[in-house]
């Protein structure tokens, strides 16, 4: 190990240690129902009791201790037995901070464009997961490719099993859109059910990219010629974008018009922002079977466009479709 290594590692530790004080400070404060101090002035209580303090019904600080419990322990143990720092297990430990630093970059843009508020202490502990991932992806001897070719068949697995949730989870989300909207409102319960849905929504988006890059780099010679690997890339990105405008800007204004929060009003506003909720809508269910498609049927002799014709040519199809529903079976 070299003097360099050395100090990440210690760096890693430490940062781990303070994130794991910091979750137990948190955890302890919600507990005893304190008022929690923000150090830079910040609504820190806003933000720790609000509904995105939980990720599928885990307080955000649970899940804290848990992270930075488990990169602890890990480096203990390995320190203590180099032995076990075999291949597997470093990119499973690896694996789990870049999970931690993307997951610190969700709850980030929730404070930035859902709460509109921000908490020090959150902020502090999605620095940490950062620190923690760049000192673990730079201190990491081992070979990548070696441990995604031997378990290339259970990456795959993962990735049908993250694709199967994801489309199950879209379908029942879209649904429920549907159905919630039709009274052009949306109540506490529905919204808490929405909120749930979608949350299982992003963990089985979130899996899938991981395991579809997973699967990729092996190949990445290969699949960058091939044009339904490029039509799928393209899909995944989109995918990404319709739901982030659908669960950041969408559905929470339409649920400051249904409880009557405050909001900037205009005339028509609830109607026409359903009809962005059922297009968008239609469109991430769409996009969800058509990137299963892509992933798991492979066509050589037809181009990216056509692939993406298509795509643009169902994605219509679908848009219009959510438009009639919205004129027959909505109350005027």
């Amino acid at each position: 190990m070299t003097p360099i290594d050395a100090a990440l590692k210690i760096v890693l530790f430490l940062a781990a240690l303070a994130g794991f004080m910091i979750s137990f400070y948190l955890y302890h404060k919600k507990r005893s129902k304190e008022t929690l101090v923000c150090p830079a002035g910040f609504n820190c209580d806003t933000v720790l009791h609000s509904q995105y303090s939980r990720f599928l019904g885990i307080p955000l600080e649970l899940l804290g201790m848990l992270y930075y419990g488990l990169i602890i322990i890990s480096y203990l143990v390995l320190y203590n037995a180099p032995y076990l720092a075999t291949p597997i297990n470093l990119f499973v430990i690896t694996s789990v901070t870049v999970a931690a630093f993307l997951f610190s970059l969700y709850l980030t843009f929730i404070q930035a464009f859902n709460l509109k508020q921000w908490c020090s202490w959150c902020l502090t502990s999605a620095g940490l997961c950062t620190v923690i991932f760049f000192a673990s992806i730079t201190t990491a001897r081992f070979d990548v490719m070696d441990v995604l070719i031997e378990y290339y068949d259970a990456f795959l697995l993962a990735h049908i099993i993250a694709y199967a949730i994801g489309l199950g989870v879209a379908t029942i989300l879209d649904i429920f859109f549907f159905k919630f909207l039709k009274d052009f409102r949306i109540s506490e319960w529905e919204h808490d059910v929405l909120h749930t849905i979608s949350q299982v929504l992003w963990f089985a988006f979130g899996f899938v990219v991981l395991t579809g890059i997973a699967l990729y780099m092996p190949e990445s010679e290969i699949q960058n010629q091939s044009p339904s690997f490029l039509a799928h890339l393209s899909i995944i990105v989109a995918q990404l974008l319709v739901l982030s405008i659908l669960n950041l800007l969408i559905t929470p204004r339409l649920v400051h018009i249904s409880l009557k929060e405050k909001h900037a009003h205009t005339s028509g506003e609830l109607h026409s922002v359903r009809k962005w909720g059922y297009a968008l809508s239609a469109l991430s269910f769409v996009s969800w079977y058509y990137a299963f498609f892509l992933a798991f049927v492979q066509i050589t002799d037809v181009g990216i466009e056509m692939f993406l014709g298509v795509y643009a040519g169902i994605g219509l199809v679908a848009v219009i479709f959510s438009q009639f529903i919205d004129r027959t079976i909505g109350k005027v």
